[in-house]
């Protein structure tokens, strides 16, 4: 496999931190959006990318000054003394591009997509995405779900990740913890200890369009594999 080097897994850098704005709240806004050069407000889409392009996609997006999240992960070779790890997308397949029609159409010019996906529930990809961008962040080794299943609740009670909710399936083997994005099904693993798991109640009610606080974040899946 090809070296594939590091890439800016998001842009801008506070794409995720910021509150989802409500669809009143654009209306009103008299300021232009923070991926885009218009006044109409930037939204999710999916961009289906043509094969092993994602990377690609990210690379013009962020020349072009187009917001977008591409997650990677490293994957270290068996000769690692002699070759530097790759970092992989996570999402085979999928770049998270936030725009406007302006944004989207130029995004399309750079011939690497071949289906945008549009997305008609805005805050929960945007809470799904936040909860990967987590788990990115923990520095953790990741691995790519591909096949999702329900389980029983559970909470992680401690270490980087504390307060993140989420299900086990009984396995025999490790303890994997999956954060999904629903709409394109798939998932990312962490490995934890199973000890520092805990029973956890229902998962809070979606905030709707509001701003999202902490308890947006904290919700996910565990496998035991």
């Amino acid at each position: 496999m090809p070296i594939l080097a590091y890439e800016p897994m998001i842009h801008p850098a506070n794409l995720l931190d910021l509150p989802e704005p409500s669809a009143a709240t654009q209306l009103e806004c008299a300021e232009p959006d923070t991926t885009h050069t218009s006044l109409e407000p930037a939204k999710w889409f999916v961009a289906h990318t043509k094969p092993r392009q994602e990377k690609a996609l990210a690379r013009f997006l962020f020349t072009h000054d187009i917001g977008y999240f591409c997650p990677q992960s490293t994957q270290t070779p068996s000769n690692a003394h002699r070759r530097p790890a790759s970092w992989i997308p996570l999402f085979t397949g999928y770049v998270f591009v936030h725009a406007n029609e302006a944004g989207r159409v130029e995004a399309l010019q750079s011939n690497r997509i071949a289906t945008c996906l549009q997305v008609t529930h805005q805050t929960q990809l945007t809470e799904d995405l936040r909860r990967v961008k987590r788990l990115v962040e923990s520095g953790l080794p990741l691995f790519p779900e591909e096949s999702l299943a329900p389980g029983k609740r559970v909470r992680i009670a401690h270490g980087p990740l504390a307060g993140l909710h989420g299900t086990i399936e009984a396995r025999p083997g490790r303890c994997r913890f999956i954060v999904t994005v629903d709409f394109i099904r798939k998932g990312v693993s962490v490995e934890l200890d199973a000890r520092v798991l805990e029973p956890a109640g229902p998962e809070p009610e979606a905030c709707g369009e509001r701003h999202h606080k902490a308890a947006v974040e904290h919700r996910g899946t565990a496998v035991l594999v």
